[in-house]
């Protein structure tokens, strides 16, 4: 029974999956300017302040292109 709990404690939800990077969806759509897709993801509860391997959150990289209004999406998400 406890490693059942414990699977399931560990299992990732697939839309904060990361890759090589540390990345998720989320942080690649906010990237890419993709302002659409974030709300997407959002809707699905991806979570806003998930690290990337170098520490950066979504928000971060849509501070990094000036995309102001993908950070108000994930400010006020």
């Amino acid at each position: 029974m406890a490693t059942s709990q414990q699977a399931a404690q560990t299992t990732v939800d697939p839309v904060d999956k990361k890759d090589e990077d540390g990345r998720t969806a989320l942080h690649r759509a906010a990237a890419s300017g993709n302002s659409e897709m974030v709300r997407s993801l959002l809707g699905r509860e991806a979570t806003v302040d998930v690290q990337d391997g170098a520490g950066w959150t979504p928000l971060h990289i849509a501070g990094e292109i000036y995309a102001t209004h993908m950070i108000a999406l994930l400010v006020f998400a």
